[in-house]
């Protein structure tokens, strides 16, 4: 007769107790990865109209710029970009359009739309914003961005020397929280000029955006006009804007 050998029942438990927790930090592990990477913020540029960026971009676009007669349109928008065969339409001067999108699973987080002129190697960011309804875009959005164009910018044939941007301008005839709210634009972007080492300055000169439309009822905007040198060797000075027009913002 034989009889079967009962196991050690501590023993027994604390293996399976083990197995349990081991099991479960793979699952945590596997989860983790999942998300790092699967959430990981990308950013892309578009060339083409049929890339599977653009819809969310445009929609983007549309809530951050509305069109009231100071933007473009989606259409206008639509027009820099390339056909599915790689055509553009052609342009009186020599530009290259650098249209930016920062993405999270499927989702447009972000987008910076910037003009590069090589022939006199000036660029002009025309519109940049992200979705603040996204955590993951006021995380790191913006930055991630700017980013990458100063990237692209730096690696051109000939290096970008000065970028120009346009900003909203305080005005106290606004509500408080709004004016705050510009004022405080203008003290975050010099922030993230600082981020990359650059110097961003006030062109001080009494600065208005054109209309894009010839409506009667709108009126041209009140902007400030900021502009940052990217030449470590080249300053407001010596880009042919000189320091009287201009105060150093940072």
């Amino acid at each position: 007769m034989f009889a079967e050998a009962k196991p050690d029942a501590p023993s027994h438990y604390v293996v399976e107790l083990f197995i349990t927790i081991g099991g479960g930090l793979v699952v945590l592990f596997l989860w983790y990865m999942w998300e790092k990477f699967h959430d990981r913020m990308k950013v892309k540029l578009v060339v083409k109209k049929n890339q599977k960026e653009v819809p969310g971009m445009l929609e983007l676009y549309s809530r951050l710029f509305p069109e009231d007669g100071t933007n473009y349109s989606s259409e206008e928008i639509l027009n820099f970009l390339a056909d599915e065969n790689g055509i553009k339409q052609s342009t009186h001067v020599q530009v290259e359009d650098l249209f930016l999108v920062a993405t999270t699973r499927n989702d447009v987080a972000g987008l910076l739309f910037c003009h590069y002129y090589p022939e006199i190697n000036y660029a002009i960011i025309t519109y940049f914003g992200i979705d603040k309804n996204l955590p993951q875009a006021c995380k790191c959005g913006a930055e991630r961005l700017l980013k990458q164009l100063m990237k692209i910018l730096k690696h051109r044939k000939h290096p970008c020397e000065l970028l120009v941007f346009e900003l909203q301008k305080p005005n106290d005839d606004l509500d408080k929280a709004h004016n705050l709210e510009r004022k405080a634009r203008v003290g975050l972007f010099r922030q993230r000029a600082a981020m990359f080492g650059l110097r961003a300055y006030h062109v001080l000169i009494e600065y208005q955006r054109p209309k894009l439309s010839l409506d009667p009822k709108l009126t041209e905007e009140n902007l400030v006009l900021m502009c940052v040198p990217l030449c470590a060797h080249k300053s407001a000075s010596t880009l042919q804007i000189g320091r009287a027009s201009c105060r150093e913002r940072v």
